[in-house]
C-alpha cells in the first residue's frame, strides 16, 4: 500500500511533459504487477488507484487526438535525454494492459458506474493514426496484415477492452455502447461541418466499435436485451449514408475526398458482422454494395473490407439475387486475383469459394438455369485458380482456399466434367514428375532440376487429395476419365515414395478409385506397366498388386504400410476373380494365387516386426476379410506358409499370424470392424480343434511376481528392468480372456 500514493502521484502528473511519460511508463507497469499479484492487499487503495489511471485516460485523449490521429503536435519521443524514451503510444498502451486487468469479476462494483463513460472513450482511442491512414492507403497487404495480426496498437487494445467490457458485463455494457456510437458519429458530422479534415477518424472508430462486439449483440438481439430494430436502424445508417456512393450504380464510383474510403469500407465491414440481425432487404443492399465495391476496385481498403462482406452475405441472401450479379462478379474477382499480393489473396479465393457454394443447385441434376455455374465460367475461373494453387500449395491460407474453390466447381454436376478433364491432366503430370524424382533418388540417379514455383514441398500430396475431389460416385463417368488419365501416376507414387503423408494419400485415392470406377474400365487403363501376356489388363492388375506389394516390404518404414491393409481389403472386393488366379508373372509356389501371394507378403511383414499396433491392425484387417470369406482356406494357407523370422529362424505362417491376431484384436477399433474381427475369430474357435491351431501356444495373461502377488506393485520402468513382462502360454485353441471379452 505505500506504493499507490507514488504511484498516484506519478500517474497525476501533467501528461503533456513528455519528459514525464518514462516515469508514468514505470508507474503503469509497476501497477500491473501489484493488481495482478497482489490484489488483497490493494482492497483498500484500488478506488485511488482507479482514479488515478482513470484520469490519465481522459487527459491523454486530446494528446492521443493532436499527436497521433491529426499529427498537429509532436511526440517528442527522442527529446529528454533519457536512454530509453518512452513513446505516446507505447504509453498507451501500457495503459491499455493495466485498463483490461481492471475489467474482471473482482472489480466489477467499483468499474459499474463508469462503464457508459469508459466506452465513449475507448471509441475515441479507437481512431486510426495518421501513419495507419498513410500506409494502409498505400499498401493494401499492410492494411490486411494488420487488420489480422495487430494487437500491440493502441487501436488494438481498445478494440479488446470493448470486447472484454461487453463480455465481463453484457446487458449493461452493449446499450452504453449503442449510445456512445451515437453521440460519436454525431461529433463527426460537427466536425465534419467546421471543416476537420480528420472528422472520418472518429466516425470510422465509431462504426468499429460497434463491429468489435458484434457477437455480443447479436447473442443480446437473439435473447431480446437488445431490440433488433436498433441495430437495424444502425444498419440503415450506414446504407443511407456511408455506402450510398456504391449503391447509386454509376460506372465510376466516388468515396469523396481524404479518408471516406476507410468509413465506406469500415461500413461494408460491419454490414457484414451483423448478417445475422439484419432484414432480409438490408442484407440485399448490403450484397449489392459490396458486389458494387468489387466492381469498380475504386480504393482497395474498401475492396479488402467488401471480401469479407461478401464471404458472409452470399449464403444469406436469396440465390436469384446473387445469380444476377455473377456474369460481372466473377471477372472482377478473377481481376483481382491476378493483380492479388500474397497478404489478400486468400480473401479473394474465400470470396469465389462462397459465391461458387451460394449459387450451386439445391437439387442434383438441377439445370443451369436453376442456380450454378455453367461450364463456361467454371473453365474461367478453374484455370487461374489451379495456377494459384501450385504455386502456393504449402501456404496455410492459399493452398486450402484455392482448393475449396476447385472443390467447390467439381461439386455441381454441370461443371465437373469440363473441370475434371482441364484439371486432371495437369495433376497427372504433378504426379508423375514427383514419382519420377522419388525413384531417382531411391536408384541413386540425378534428379531433375526444380523450376522456379513449381513442384514444391507438399505439391505432390496436395494433388492427391484434390484429385479425390474430382471422383465423385454420382459421377461415374467422369470418375473413369479421370481414372485413365491418373490411375498410372498415382499407382507410381506408392511404388516410389518414402514420404507417410504422400503414401496415405495416395492410398486413399487409389481406393476411392477402385470403389468408384468400374473393374472393366479400371483394368482397361493404360498405367505404362510393362505387360508380360500382351495383355492390357493383367498389365494394370500387375502394376497394382506392384505396388501394394511395395507396401508390404520389410524394408518399406512402419509409417508407410499403415494404409496396407484396408487397400488389399478394397482389392479383394474390387478383384474378386481376378485375385483368385496366379499372377501373370508368375508367384513363389506353383499355382499360388495373387491372394496368397499378398497373404505372404503381409505375414512376412509382420515377422520382421518393428510394426507399431496400428500397422499390425491394418494389416490384420486382411487377415480377417480373408477368414471371412473362407476360414478354412485360410487355415490351410497359412499352416503350410513358410517364413523366416527377425532372429533367422524359420516357422510357419500360422505361428506368425495367430498370437498376433489374439494379441492385438482389442486394439480394432470402429463398430463394423470390431464385429467382422469377432465373427471371424469365432469361425477360427469352431476350428479349434485342427492340428495346425491345436499345436501352437499363445500369449495368455500376465504372470505376478511375488512382489506382485504379496500386494506390491509392479511398475512399468521396474517390469523393464526386469526383462519385461511375463505371460502365460495357452493353447491357440483357446484364445485369451481379453479376446473372448
Amino acid at each position: 500500500q505505500p506504493w499507490v500514493p507514488l504511484i498516484c502521484g506519478a500517474l497525476g502528473s501533467d501528461v503533456q511533459d513528455h519528459r514525464s511519460w518514462s516515469t508514468k511508463h514505470a508507474a503503469l507497469q509497476l501497477s500491473q504487477a501489484l493488481v495482478s499479484y497482489g490484489t488483497k492487499q490493494l482492497e483498500t487503495s484500488m478506488p485511488q488507484l482507479m482514479g488515478a489511471v482513470w484520469q490519465l485516460l481522459l487527459a491523454a485523449q486530446p494528446l492521443h487526438q493532436a499527436v497521433l490521429v491529426e499529427g498537429t503536435a509532436d511526440d517528442n519521443e527522442e527529446a529528454g535525454g533519457d536512454e530509453n524514451p518512452v513513446g505516446l503510444e507505447a504509453l498507451l498502451a501500457q495503459l491499455f494492459e493495466l485498463l483490461l486487468s481492471f475489467v474482471a469479476p473482482r472489480f466489477r462494483e467499483q468499474l459499474a458506474a463508469a462503464i457508459p463513460q469508459m466506452i465513449y472513450v475507448a471509441i475515441a482511442y479507437l481512431q486510426m493514426t495518421q501513419d495507419q491512414a498513410e500506409t494502409w492507403a498505400a499498401n493494401a497487404n499492410q492494411f490486411v496484415a494488420d487488420e489480422e495480426e495487430d494487437i500491440v496498437s493502441c487501436r488494438a487494445s481498445a478494440e479488446l477492452l470493448l470486447c472484454e467490457l461487453a463480455d465481463e458485463f453484457g446487458a449493461d455494457a452493449l446499450p452504453a455502447l449503442l449510445e456512445a456510437v451515437s453521440r460519436r458519429c454525431a461529433e463527426a458530422d460537427a466536425a465534419a461541418t467546421a471543416g476537420n479534415s480528420c472528422w472520418w477518424c472518429m466516425r470510422e472508430a465509431a462504426i468499429m466499435a460497434v463491429g468489435a462486439c458484434c457477437e455480443q449483440l447479436e447473442a443480446a438481439v437473439l435473447s431480446r436485451v437488445v431490440p433488433a430494430h436498433q441495430i437495424q436502424q444502425l444498419l440503415d445508417m450506414l446504407l443511407q449514408r456511408d455506402l450510398q456512393p456504391l449503391l447509386q450504380q454509376q460506372q465510376q464510383v466516388q468515396l469523396g475526398a481524404g479518408g471516406q474510403q476507410f468509413v465506406v469500407g469500415r461500413a461494408l465491414w460491419l454490414g457484414g458482422q451483423l448478417c445475422e440481425v439484419a432484414n432480409q432487404q438490408q442484407r440485399e443492399l448490403l450484397l449489392r454494395a459490396a458486389a458494387a465495391a468489387v466492381f469498380s476496385n475504386t480504393s482497395q481498403t474498401v475492396t479488402v473490407n467488401a471480401f469479407r462482406a461478401l464471404v458472409v452475405l452470399c449464403p444469406e441472401v436469396p440465390q436469384q439475387q446473387l445469380q444476377q450479379l455473377l456474369p460481372t462478379l466473377l471477372p472482377a474477382l478473377l481481376q483481382l486475383l491476378a493483380a492479388a499480393g500474397e497478404e489478400s489473396l486468400h480473401l479473394v479465393l474465400e470470396v469465389l469459394a462462397a459465391v461458387i457454394h451460394a449459387v450451386a443447385p439445391q437439387q442434383q441434376g438441377a439445370s443451369a438455369a436453376a442456380g450454378g455455374l455453367i461450364p463456361e465460367q467454371a473453365m474461367a475461373v478453374a484455370g487461374p485458380v489451379l495456377q494459384t494453387w501450385i504455386a502456393h500449395t504449402s501456404d496455410p491460407l492459399i493452398g486450402p482456399d484455392a482448393q475449396e474453390v476447385i472443390a467447390a466447381i467439381a461439386r455441381q454436376p454441370a461443371c465437373l466434367p469440363s473441370v475434371a478433364a482441364a484439371v486432371a491432366p495437369t495433376l497427372a503430370g504433378i504426379l508423375s514428375r514427383g514419382a519420377a524424382a522419388k525413384r531417382a533418388k531411391r536408384q541413386g540417379l540425378p534428379s531433375r532440376q526444380l523450376e522456379p514455383g513449381q513442384d514444391g514441398p507438399m505439391l505432390v500430396e496436395a494433388s492427391l487429395n484434390l484429385l479425390g475431389t474430382l471422383v465423385i460416385p454420382a459421377q461415374q463417368a467422369v470418375a473413369t476419365e479421370v481414372c485413365r488419365g491418373v490411375l498410372g501416376p498415382v499407382l507410381s507414387v506408392i511404388q516410389w515414395s518414402d514420404d507417410p503423408s504422400e503414401l496415405s494419400s495416395a492410398v486413399t485415392l487409389l481406393m476411392h478409385l477402385l470403389r468408384v470406377c468400374p473393374t472393366s474400365d479400371l483394368l482397361s487403363c493404360n498405367t505404362g506397366f510393362p505387360a508380360t501376356t500382351g495383355d492390357k489388363s493383367s498389365a494394370v492388375l500387375a502394376h497394382i498388386l506392384a505396388a501394394a506389394g511395395q507396401l508390404l516390404s520389410p524394408t518399406q518404414p512402419d509409417t508407410c504400410s499403415r494404409d496396407a491393409g484396408p487397400l488389399l481389403v478394397q482389392l479383394l472386393k474390387t478383384f474378386p476373380a481376378q485375385l483368385a488366379a496366379p499372377p501373370a508373372a508368375g508367384a513363389s509356389a506353383a499355382g499360388a494365387s495373387c491372394v496368397a501371394v499378398l497373404l505372404h507378403g503381409v505375414v512376412v511383414k509382420m515377422a520382421t516386426g518393428g510394426c507399431s499396433p496400428a500397422t499390425l491392425v491394418s494389416l490384420l484387417e486382411f487377415v480377417v476379410k480373408l477368414a471371412l470369406l473362407d476360414v478354412q482356406q485360410l487355415l490351410e494357407t497359412l499352416a503350410h506358409m513358410t517364413v523366416q523370422q527377425k532372429d533367422g529362424t524359420t516357422t510357419s505362417g500360422l505361428a506368425v499370424v495367430l498370437p498376433l491376431w489374439l494379441e492385438h484384436a482389442p486394439d480394432f477399433s470402429g463398430s463394423l470392424l470390431t464385429r467382422q474381427n469377432a465373427a471371424a475369430l469365432l469361425q477360427l474357435l469352431q476350428l479349434r480343434h485342427n492340428p495346425a491351431i491345436a499345436g501352437l501356444m499363445v500369449q495368455g495373461v500376465p504372470i505376478e511376481d511375488a512382489a506382485a502377488a504379496s500386494g506390491g506393485r509392479v511398475t512399468r520402468s521396474k517390469a523393464k528392468q526386469q526383462g519385461g513382462l511375463k505371460y502365460s502360454q495357452v493353447g491357440g485353441w483357446r484364445p485369451p480372456p481379453s479376446v473372448i471379452c
